[in-house]
C-alpha cells in the first residue's frame, strides 16, 4: 500500500426529534481497537480538513486526512434508524477515498481558508 495521504469523506446524520443518527468510529492497529473519531483525531490518526456541518442541518459530511498507515485503519459506520434499527458496515480507507473533481474542489476550498 502506498504511503500517500488519503482523504476520506464520511457522512453524518443526527435527527433532533428521533433517535436516528449516523456516526463513525475508527478501528486502529493490529488489534483493531475501536476509537471515536474525535479521539482518533487527538491520537493523530486522522485530521479533520473540512466539514459541511452548519446549525440546524441534520445531514453533513466531514473530510479527514488519514495520517496513519492505511493498512492498520478501518472505518466503522454505525447507522441507527428512527425505529431503532442498527446497521454497521466496515470500510477500508480506499473505499472512502475522495478523488477526481470532488478532490479538486475540496483542495480549492482549503486553499481559500
Amino acid at each position: 500500500m502506498s504511503t500517500e495521504k488519503i482523504i476520506v469523506k464520511l457522512d453524518f446524520h443526527y435527527a433532533v426529534n428521533t433517535n436516528a443518527q449516523t456516526f463513525w468510529k475508527i478501528l486502529y492497529g493490529i488489534s483493531q481497537k475501536e476509537l471515536d473519531i474525535n479521539v482518533a483525531e487527538e491520537y493523530n490518526i486522522v485530521k479533520l480538513l473540512y466539514t459541511t456541518k452548519v446549525a440546524n442541518k441534520t445531514h453533513w459530511y466531514n473530510y479527514y486526512k488519514l495520517l496513519s498507515h492505511p493498512d492498520i485503519v478501518k472505518f466503522k459506520r454505525i447507522r441507527i434508524s428512527n425505529r431503532g434499527n442498527v446497521s454497521v458496515k466496515i470500510y477500508k480507507p480506499e473505499e472512502l477515498k475522495v478523488e477526481g473533481e470532488e478532490l479538486e474542489k475540496l483542495l480549492a476550498i482549503l486553499e481559500k481558508v
